[in-house]
């Protein structure tokens, strides 16, 4: 994936995993290469995450939701 900016604090956005992720994904999770969204899927759903502000993307980067966790 290319470099994404934040539009609220320009770091790098990563992609949102969803489902029951392999190995590969909870170890990229685990640097931070990406972030795993669960298993449920709602349509529409962010697509990219911001570690640093916890706020979830859609495709727009205009809409987002605040990540609680």
């Amino acid at each position: 994936m290319k470099e994404i900016k934040c539009p609220n604090c320009n770091d790098n956005l990563v992609e949102i995993i969803y489902g029951m992720p392999p190995m590969e994904y909870i170890n990229k999770a685990k640097k931070k290469e990406v972030y795993l969204g669960g298993c449920e899927i709602v349509i529409p759903h962010p697509i990219y995450n911001c570690y640093k502000c916890n706020r979830n993307y859609y495709k727009n980067l205009k809409d987002y939701e605040i990540d609680m966790i």
